[in-house]
């Protein structure tokens, strides 16, 4: 990987970090979105149609729960996180559409994340996927990381939950358009 590359796997592991400590989520999507560029990608996420819909759909009446509707949920995230390694986007959907605080919904949305992650990762090293270069790569970002997430919690709180909304789903846009952008 070329220096240049490398700057912007970093920038992105620190983006990706401040926006997962920020919100809580949208960690994969944001840096997907600069790592698909320069990492060679093997299933993508429909980051600006989810991203438009949601910063412009109407004020939505609040989903109501269940034991059948939470379980499906929980297939679909299962189902979307093994194809394409974005393990959290169906549950932080099914948050935002029960339209709860933002804290109640991070109180959901990241247990099951991490527990989704760190179920990929033994997965993962089980079936031999990583290879040095992709420890090396961990191994930089893994501090950089750090930075971004101590940052993100840091700012957490400190906006109200419409600038909050507002502030990821722009990420998540500018993320999206970036992968259909060509490269010059």
């Amino acid at each position: 990987m070329d220096s240049m590359s490398l700057a912007l796997f970093l920038a992105a592991a620190f983006f990706g970090g401040l926006t997962s400590g920020l919100s809580g989520f949208a960690m994969g999507l944001v840096v997907s979105g600069v790592w698909l560029h320069i990492i060679a990608p093997d299933q993508n996420a429909l980051l600006i149609v989810f991203s438009l819909w949601s910063l412009f759909r109407p004020a939505l009446k609040p989903v109501q729960g269940g034991v059948p509707r939470e379980l499906g949920v929980g297939v679909a995230n299962g189902l979307i996180g093994g194809l394409t390694g974005l393990g959290g986007i169906a549950v932080t959907i099914w948050s935002q559409l029960q339209a709860g605080p933002k804290d109640a919904q991070r109180a959901i949305f990241q247990p099951v994340m991490f527990a989704t992650f760190a179920m990929t990762a033994i997965s993962l090293g089980v079936a031999g996927a990583y290879s040095i270069e992709t420890l090396k790569l961990y191994a930089l970002a893994l501090p950089v990381l750090a930075l971004g997430i101590w940052a993100g919690i840091k700012l957490y709180g400190k906006l109200d939950d419409a600038a909050f909304r507002r502030i990821i789903l722009i990420l998540l846009l500018v993320s999206g358009l970036s992968l259909i952008v060509p490269n010059r």
